[in-house]
């Protein structure tokens, strides 16, 4: 990802996907707070090569359609995330998405980059919040 940032390389999974179409049938796209919404980005524009879509902390501000499944995961303890954003723009999401809230969960430990400026703080520890949220991505698909 260009100076790890997503939004400098939101077609980036074409060449993954392409490089790789003989070994997988089904692709699965997630991202977390702006990766979120470029994933989102990505998902809406590229609706015949993505099966499934995890916005964690995040959303999509472009429609997302119905023949793709979207799991939400969210933190309890999230000061970051802008929640009326997040509530508005559910509208995008298809009618059969999955919310997983996780108790006491907050923005920056759904990464592992130490604590985040303006973040609530996590009542729960960095694993059991990792733990968590690859529960809600792989029950969801």
């Amino acid at each position: 990802m260009p100076f790890h940032l997503a939004i400098f390389g939101k077609n980036k999974a074409d060449s993954i996907i392409d490089e790789n179409k003989e070994l997988y049938d089904k692709w699965y796209i997630a991202g977390h707070s702006l990766g979120g919404a470029i994933a989102g980005y990505y998902a809406s524009s590229n609706k015949e090569k993505v099966n499934g879509l995890a916005l964690l902390a995040a959303y999509s501000t472009k429609p997302i359609s119905d023949d793709i499944k979207v799991v939400t995961v969210i933190g309890t303890n999230d000061k970051v995330l802008k929640w009326e954003s997040y509530n508005e723009n559910k509208k995008n999401l298809p009618n059969e998405f999955t919310e997983v809230k996780i108790e006491g969960g907050n923005h920056a430990q759904f990464g592992d980059y130490g604590n985040q400026k303006g973040d609530g703080i996590a009542s729960i520890p960095l694993s059991e919040q990792h733990n968590k949220t690859i529960s809600a991505i792989l029950d969801a698909f």
